[in-house]
């Protein structure tokens, strides 16, 4: 018996790979006859002779192996429940009772006559287990974790056989290959109601932690990871080592679902992330939308900002079809995960409201108020959406009351894309749809509701001359400014503070981190005389949100910091529809924005380089304010007067009479008149203020 031992151990060790293609044994089936001592005794004469004699071999191997494939195949022909228990204890070894168990749940999931796991307690189906807890020494791991998974989908409760099973895979532990050890602590971790599967879960756990490096498969290494709990961070950290050395062997599928298992676990391994990005930019996309949904969903939640990555998700959905429902609610999400990277791409929106379209009032109100936000978020409105605008709305109104949190949401997102319709505004702005809001909210998402109301109301009472419909009320606008959580302190953020104190004293001549009632902050507030010199700002001791004017010749600036997340990625780098409503609120009540992007503005340059930027860019606010609108609109008309003029020259050179006039004498006349027209229009534009001039409605 030693000397059968000994020899089977040099020829697994030095034999491999020839073993197999000998006798035809499997790897696995060798792995079990090396390490499993029970089967020693019952299995060495045959595994001595298959090393001595490769006929003998393959006649023992033969017809085991076409047995359980017949048994296999009749267990699947059975149909009902009542034929697998009768069949059972007389016709089938223990071996093929794993394939019993399995063909029992399938039809009794099926088989709707049958009491919830109404078979358990009958007769026959206890002889089953009596005769398998009676050979749970004799059989395979394999067939030992079937049979265990098996039956502790049938019963919460643990039986004499389910402590026999657990009992002998608890003895294998350290002998099991690495997929069958994730097999154990997947079962047991969807299946932990008593202490004894509690207490198998944490010890195949620690066996877990100890084998992490036996890991060679990429499907064995997202399940690992799947599996791991957030506790245990080191375990996560070496499984993240190593997909660094599987990247390259994963496929697209493996690496999407290890990004995505990091965004539900918020873990951001910045290496890790770059080698699976990079990898995957390599391969082919071919996923599913719903693959593609949740690519999207971690690319957000990870920060993921990867030109080649994000255009080759566009790519595949709009290569796919129209699809059913189910489509557009994974296309709905791929939009909302775009949005929250703020990153516009023209085509992938056009494209969503054809679909969109397409399905009509089938499709969940959901998907276009993601649409309309996303939308919002990338300050970019798809023409073909705008058209339709009015029509949509109408049909969403039904949510002013079903949903006031999507109502509120859609509402918001259409006043960010300059769309001003008094009807909306006041939807949102009465008493009743306050209280709703209270109660659909969390205390969390309160605040940012609470904001939103506050710019629809600033749209509204600045942006909407006569309006009539519901504001928020004096003291509502008090308590939400007080209950604002303080500003956001970034770097950069106290670069340009670092680079006004540098200008001047900050405490005389500016008012920094402004809280505003029209429900977001000012970052900083300056008063410039005509020579676009820094004055104090007393006049702004007592600040205001409103329209009142300083002295002719005094300015009043705001100051916009365009930090990364407040600008917009993608085909298109512009102040997201948030920033730009803010800025467009602060004009209206006659602040001269400057608008300072992270792009020009940032750390790696010099005090002198940051106060020369500031320095130009109050010059540049000062000679836009001294212009205004009318610059614009004199351009305009000078144009269309030189056009004009240029028509009718040709006009009078065709005719006949034209000649007999003296040229001199014509081009007075049509100087004279052109001046005159160029003084009836500067006349009419300084009757005309600034606020009516830059004023646009249209998005």
């Amino acid at each position: 018996m030693i000397r059968q031992m000994s020899l089977c151990r040099r020829l697994l060790v030095n034999n491999r790979r020839e073993v197999p293609k000998v006798c035809g044994f499997l790897p696995r089936q060798l792995y079990l006859c090396q390490y499993d001592v029970a089967h020693w005794s019952l299995h060495s004469p045959v595994i001595f002779r298959m090393f001595s004699s490769t006929k003998v071999m393959k006649e023992e191997k033969d017809l085991p192996l076409t047995k359980a494939k017949g048994q296999e195949a009749k267990i699947l022909a059975f149909d009902s429940v009542e034929e697998v228990l009768n069949a059972a204890s007389s016709e089938f070894s223990v071996n093929s009772f794993n394939l019993l168990l399995k063909r029992l749940i399938e039809l009794h999931s099926t088989d709707p006559k049958l009491p919830v796991y109404g078979f358990v307690n009958d007769a026959r189906f206890i002889r089953i287990t009596d005769t398998l807890a009676e050979n749970t020494s004799n059989l395979s791991s394999f067939v030992l974790i079937d049979c265990l998974h098996s039956l502790l989908q049938l019963s919460k409760e643990d039986s004499y056989v389910i402590n026999k099973l657990e009992k002998q895979i608890k003895a294998k532990l350290l002998r099991l290959s690495f997929s069958q050890l994730l097999r154990v602590v997947e079962m047991h971790r969807a299946s932990c109601d008593t202490s004894l599967r509690r207490l198998m879960l944490e010890e195949a756990m620690v066996i877990l932690e100890k084998r992490w490096a036996e890991i060679k498969r990429a499907k064995d290494l997202v399940s690992a990871y799947y599996l791991a709990p957030n506790e245990k961070d080191k375990l996560l950290s070496n499984l993240e080592e190593k997909a660094l050395d599987l990247s390259e062997l994963m496929s697209a599928k493996d690496i999407y679902r290890f990004l995505y298992l990091m965004a539900k676990r918020n873990r951001r391994n910045a290496p890790v992330m770059r080698s699976l990005i990079y990898h995957l930019n390599r391969s082919t996309l071919s996923l599913s939308l719903t693959h593609l949904a949740n690519l999207s969903y971690a690319c957000a939640k990870l920060s993921i900002y990867d030109p080649m990555l994000l255009g080759k998700i566009v790519t595949e959905v709009l290569q796919c079809g129209e699809g059913d429902a189910f489509s557009m609610i994974s296309l709905s999400s791929i939009l909302h995960s775009f949005g929250l990277l703020r990153w516009c791409d023209t085509n992938l929106m056009d494209a969503a409201v054809e679909k969109f379209s397409a399905r009509g009032v089938s499709l969940p109100v959901d998907c276009w108020v993601t649409l309309l936000m996303t939308a919002g978020s990338v300050n970019y409105l798809p023409p073909s959406l705008q058209k339709k605008l009015p029509a949509l709305i109408g049909w969403l109104g039904e949510l002013q009351e079903s949903d006031p949190r999507l109502w509120l949401n859609l509402v918001w997102s259409v006043a960010t894309l300059s769309v001003v319709d008094e009807s909306l505004f006041s939807s949102v702005l009465s008493d009743n749809f306050m209280r709703s809001t209270k109660e659909v909210h969390t205390s969390k998402d309160l605040v940012a509701a609470y904001f939103k109301l506050l710019n629809v109301n600033a749209l509204a009472k600045h942006c909407l001359p006569g309006y009539n419909g519901h504001l928020l009320s004096h003291s509502t606008i008090e308590d939400i400014v007080k209950e604002m959580p303080p500003p956001y302190h970034g770097a950069l953020s106290d670069c340009l503070l670092d680079t006004l104190s540098n200008m001047a004293n900050l405490g005389k001549y500016a008012r920094t981190k402004v809280k505003t009632p029209a429900g977001f902050f000012m970052d900083a507030v300056l008063v410039i005389n005509s020579s676009a010199e820094l004055q104090p700002a007393k006049a702004l001791a007592d600040f205001s949100f409103s329209t009142v004017d300083l002295p002719h010749d005094l300015h009043k600036i705001a100051v916009q910091l365009l930090e990364f997340g407040d600008m917009t990625c993608g085909m298109s780098t512009q102040p997201t529809g948030r920033c730009a409503l803010e800025a467009k609120l602060m004009a209206t009540v006659g602040y001269k924005v400057i608008q300072i992007p992270f792009s020009e503005f940032n750390m790696t340059m010099t005090v002198a380089q940051r106060v020369l930027y500031l320095s130009a860019k109050l010059k540049e606010a000062l000679k836009s304010s001294e212009q205004g609108g009318q610059s614009l609109l004199l351009k305009q008309l000078e144009a269309e007067l030189e056009t004009n003029l240029t028509r009718s020259n040709k006009n009078l050179a065709t005719t006949p009479e034209s000649k007999a006039i003296d040229k001199p004498s014509q081009l007075k006349s049509k100087t004279s008149v052109n001046s005159e027209k160029s003084k009836k229009s500067s006349e009419h534009l300084a009757k005309l203020s600034i606020k009516d001039i830059l004023h646009d409605p249209q998005p």
